[in-house]
């Protein structure tokens, strides 16, 4: 399955993480890169707007987030049968790869 935005930007290789989120979450390659990103597409109209001025603030001032490498709506060709709506807005960061908190340390850990 593949992923493009209408600036161009294609994903492929893509998979479902393996917990549950609110919006739909998929891994996958950016094609002209290759590097690991992540995909968050909103399910909601307008429910990602904020987290897009959010992530851009932060990179902005360098804050402690996955940079954001794209943005923008899903274009037409894209796989509406994995519940990716054309038009849906779309943010692609950089893949950080982690493992979930296990410990007490760990969860003190999360937001700071």
């Amino acid at each position: 399955m593949d992923l493009r935005l209408d600036d161009g930007t294609t994903i492929t290789r893509l998979r479902r993480p393996p917990q549950g989120m609110r919006h739909l979450v998929l891994f996958g390659v950016e094609e002209s890169s290759r590097r690991e990103v992540a995909v968050k597409i909103e399910l909601l109209p307008g429910a990602l707007e904020i987290e897009r001025r959010a992530l851009e603030w932060l990179d902005a001032n360098g804050g402690p987030a996955p940079r954001l490498l794209a943005a923008g709506a899903v274009a037409g060709g894209s796989d509406a049968d994995a519940g990716i709506e054309p038009g849906a807005l779309c943010l692609v960061t950089e893949r950080l790869v982690g493992e979930p908190p296990r410990s007490p340390a760990a969860w003190e850990r999360l937001g700071r």
